[in-house]
């Protein structure tokens, strides 16, 4: 109950917080949009001011002027006609903007724009001119602007009420004000606006997430609308709806692996069956054509015919003992029921046995078979017997694929941290086609002559079974009417962890 108060009470807290941010925001767009008019019209000020003074000294500089105020640089008088002449140029309308003529010594009066005599304060230009510069200094804080220019033994001196000045910053000061207005009117639009795309349409996103979620409809994400306490509920969201949807589609998935599997299994359990069957069906009907000879013309057989007719039934009967045989440790090995005892041994003794037991069987065949395994210990860990079972197995069938007249290599190794016992034969070798399932139980390649040669078709997958123990594989290379390569990998005694080995595969 505490953490529901707690969640109540929090999220008010929180939204209050965002329109505190909002409003905040708005505030400081404001109070910007109001500094920014203040240094407008401070600009504004001083620029209109910068102005007057500039204009007036491009017409004291121009080339007719100042020719004509030289030449009457003698008389107060005659400067006078000249200011009244060019009037216009200094924009001087006897009103807000006049021309005096003063003296050059104590700046008193000589002339005026309408009539002489009066007097007028002396200013800081008036001083500047006085003593012989040009007082064209800017005092914005004074009622009135003034320029003045030492000619000879006078003083030209231009005075001004600011009255243009003053209408040009009321201007300026409206255009600000309008332009102020206009900022914080889209001031508040844009925190409205905000206020929208922080909160109101995020909710609105969280709400059709929702409603999607409602419907069962989990594939697509919501995506985060800004940068705000809602958005950061579209997150959590999302990895609520993907965790729902991994969970629905791992249940599915398992669903479709239980029926893979199921279906698999039914079939292998088909296929083991035929295949059972069928092999076991050869050699029933050949001992059976043969005992029936035997028992209905024993009388008119020969000795000779009746032994050969015994020889085949008992091979059969071997073919079958043996197949009987193989089917009993790959049902053991599926059970998990065949030990298999550990021990650092020496692969090269173990490949030397194999070849000193297969070479009169291959001599036999009309077969050459070469050793090449050093002298060097090749320390293995692993079930010596099983491991002697694998290379026997790999060697037959390198004697019964191989012609007349062939040859087998068998050789020993060290690759990196593995160890190598390689058969290499130059037998009819293996299509392409036929690699893929060169370890399946019962398949053959040939199956007319491994049948003939009392092949079950069981040994390479027994061979798999026992090396995939000892955490090693079994790579084939072939080619048709050249040869194959078989070499077993398995991991030198070295590089293993032997009591971890030994668990995993007794486990």
């Amino acid at each position: 109950m505490n953490t529901d108060k707690k969640k109540k009470s929090g999220t008010p807290w929180r939204f209050g917080m965002a329109a505190f941010t909002v409003v905040l925001l708005v505030g400081l767009l404001t109070t910007f949009a109001i500094s920014f008019a203040a240094v407008l019209l401070r600009n504004s000020t001083q620029g209109l001011h910068e102005r007057f003074y500039s204009r007036l000294y491009e017409q004291f500089q121009r080339a007719d002027i100042s020719m004509d105020i030289a030449k009457a640089a003698g008389s107060s008088d005659e400067l006078a006609t000249v200011m009244a002449h060019y009037s216009g140029q200094f924009g001087i309308d006897g009103e807000h903007r006049k021309y005096y003529i003063l003296g050059g010594k104590y700046g008193e009066v000589l002339a005026r724009t309408s009539g002489v005599g009066d007097t007028i304060p002396i200013t800081l230009n008036i001083l500047e001119a006085i003593l012989g510069r040009e007082g064209f200094e800017v005092d914005r804080f004074q009622e009135y602007v003034d320029v003045a220019m030492p000619i000879g033994e006078y003083i030209i001196y231009v005075w001004d009420d600011k009255y243009e000045i003053y209408e040009r910053m009321r201007e300026n000061r409206t255009a600000v004000i309008q332009g102020a207005l206009v900022s914080l009117i889209l001031t508040f639009l844009g925190g409205l606006y905000i206020y929208y795309v922080k909160f109101i349409r995020p909710l609105k996103n969280l709400g059709a997430g929702m409603n999607r979620f409602k419907t069962g409809e989990l594939t697509i994400p919501l995506k985060p609308e800004g940068n705000n306490e809602v958005s950061d509920l579209v997150p959590i969201f999302n990895d609520l709806m993907e965790n729902v949807r991994k969970s629905q589609a791992e249940k599915e998935a398992e669903q479709e692996r239980k029926e893979a599997e199921h279906l698999r299994t039914e079939q292998q359990q088909r296929d083991f069956v035929a295949d059972v069957s069928h092999e076991l069906k050869t050699p029933i009907t050949s001992v059976r054509s043969y005992a029936e000879t035997l028992v209905a013309e024993d009388d008119e057989l020969d000795p000779e015919t009746r032994k050969y007719f015994l020889n085949v039934i008992l091979n059969e009967s071997d073919r079958m003992t043996k197949l009987v045989q193989d089917l009993l440790v790959l049902f053991k090995f599926d059970a998990g029921e065949i030990p298999f005892s550990f021990e650092t041994f020496d692969l090269t003794e173990a490949v030397r046995r194999v070849y000193e037991a297969m070479a009169l069987e291959a001599e036999k065949h009309g077969l050459s078979v070469t050793l090449d395994c050093g002298t060097e210990p090749l320390l293995c860990y692993g079930d010596r017997d099983r491991i002697e079972q694998v290379l026997m197995n790999v060697v037959s069938n390198a004697v019964r694929y191989t012609p007349e007249g062939g040859r087998i290599e068998i050789s020993a190794y060290s690759g990196m941290s593995t160890l190598v016992a390689a058969v290499r034969d130059s037998g009819i070798g293996i299509p392409e086609s036929d690699m893929p399932r060169l370890f399946d139980r019962f398949y053959r390649v040939d199956k007319a002559r491994a049948r003939a040669n009392g092949g079950s078709g069981l040994g390479l997958a027994i061979a798999k079974e026992i090396v995939e123990r000892h955490k090693g594989t079994i790579e084939i290379e072939s080619e048709v009417g050249v040869g194959t390569t078989m070499r077993v990998r398995l991991p030198a005694a070295s590089a293993i962890d032997t009591r971890e080995n030994m668990e995993a595969v007794n486990a």
